[in-house]
């Protein structure tokens, strides 16, 4: 009690009181910032939903337009046989005519590959980043220049890219024809190299088969040891014969846990997620053979057969969009099956719910929350 002389007597704070006011703004502020955050991470899951949704959409419009998806890698429409490049052309570029990208796409058809593949295009590398190809809840978001993958003096701009499309529940790979190669059971997906698939070629149901999902842009040019965005080396999937067990990959490197330096792929051999038109499988392509958020793993360097299953930074999943353009949440923790079984070219898929969502005509029955 305050008295200034006047008759009157002013109450102050105490020591004791303040501290108690401030320790109770520090709990309200604690309580709230988990709560701010979360609701941002809603936003930008919601963003992602609706970029991933204009994707889908354009690849209906696509196949209005052109009685057929886009092949998930070619050499610009088959235009130039068996070139190099042959797989350079990813499915994006195809659906940039959908995706009010119509300039970037005729200069592509234009010169591609006389310069050497769609990144080398000019006014791909001029151009700003490619918004609709950004997941929000990804932080490396910017345009950049690397080295070239050859390791010589040029350099390639990149535009980072996180929506990638489906390969099914196959062990990935391309050019052979008979079993019982690990590669011989590729086409099980519906973007596959130099194979243009329509809604025929999807007897199980366009609610039934994944078309589009996430994976995360490296931090650090071309490398890293986040299993979610550089490749592991790990010839432990390989099973002693020409075959590759899908949990050699994934029981050794469990989720949310680095790459031992030992097992990482060079910073020249992996282009996951680092530019929006490549066509080459490992960069823009996932699986559905392992859980979304686990590690990717090739058998070598040539990347002969491995997993590139989805990735995002949205807590427990990934968004994927379906081929009828719904989209579903997909937990980490979905339902993968065997994974000591091999690989099926036809037939239902040994990887559970998971592996049968990305196989377009394993006749299963799926049913999902």
């Amino acid at each position: 009690m305050l008295n200034w002389g006047g008759g009157r007597s002013l109450r102050g704070f105490t020591l004791v009181e303040l501290l108690v006011v401030i320790a109770i703004i520090g709990v309200l502020i604690a309580l709230l910032l988990p709560a701010v955050q979360a609701a941002r991470e809603a936003a930008r899951r919601t963003s992602c939903v609706n970029k991933i949704k204009q994707i889908a959409l354009a690849l209906h419009n696509h196949h209005d337009t052109m009685q057929a998806f886009p092949a998930g890698g070619d050499s610009m429409e088959g235009r130039y046989g068996t070139l190099a490049a042959g797989r350079d052309v990813g499915t994006i570029v195809y659906l940039l005519p959908f995706l009010e990208q119509q300039s970037i796409y005729q200069e592509i058809y234009a010169r591609n590959p006389a310069v050497g593949a769609p990144w080398n295009v000019r006014s791909v590398q001029d151009a700003k980043r490619f918004d609709l190809a950004l997941c929000p809840s990804n932080p490396v978001q910017h345009t950049r220049t690397i080295a070239s993958e050859n390791g010589v003096a040029d350099s390639t701009v990149i535009h980072p890219n996180n929506y990638v499309f489906s390969l099914g529940d196959a062990c990935l790979e391309w050019g052979q024809t008979a079993p019982p190669h690990a590669r011989y059971v590729e086409d099980r997906g519906l973007f596959m190299n130099n194979r243009r698939k329509p809604f025929a070629d999807c007897p199980d149901g366009t609610s039934n088969t994944t078309a589009v999902s996430e994976c995360l842009t490296p931090d650090r040019g071309r490398g890293g040891n986040d299993m979610r965005t550089n490749v592991a080396l790990y010839t432990g999937m390989w099973d002693g014969t020409v075959n590759g067990l899908p949990r050699n990959c994934a029981s050794t490197f469990p989720i949310n846990r680095e790459l031992p330096t030992a097992n990482v792929f060079s910073t020249a051999d992996s282009w996951r997620g680092l530019i929006f038109v490549m066509g080459r499988n490992r960069a823009n392509g996932f699986t559905t053979t392992t859980p979304p958020n686990s590690a990717m793993c090739f058998h070598d360097t040539n990347f002969n057969w491995g997993v590139v299953p989805p990735g995002s930074n949205h807590p427990g999943g990934v968004n994927v969009a379906f081929l009828d353009a719904s989209i579903r949440f997909i937990p980490n923790l979905i339902n993968c099956g065997n994974q000591n079984a091999y690989a099926v070219k036809s037939g239902p898929s040994p990887f559970g719910v998971w592996g049968a969502l990305g196989s377009p005509g394993g006749g299963e029955t799926v049913t999902l929350p």
